[in-house]
């Protein structure tokens, strides 16, 4: 469980080819008890483009 005045972050790492032009997308879901079922809350879409060898690392958080 966590704090509700506390932000969860969710992080990513693609190592991707040069330049490319895609979306990838941090899915939010929530349990309100420790039993299922899981409930989608949210979908944060995280654009990536350009001209990065060394790969994206993006982040988002609730």
């Amino acid at each position: 469980m966590f704090p509700d005045d506390e932000p969860i972050y969710c992080f990513s790492a693609v190592f991707a080819p040069v330049d490319p032009n895609m979306t990838i997308y941090h899915d939010w879901y929530v349990r309100s008890s420790r039993s299922p079922p899981l409930t989608h809350t949210d979908r944060t879409p995280l654009k990536i483009s350009g001209d990065r060898i060394g790969g994206y690392r993006a982040y988002s958080f609730k």
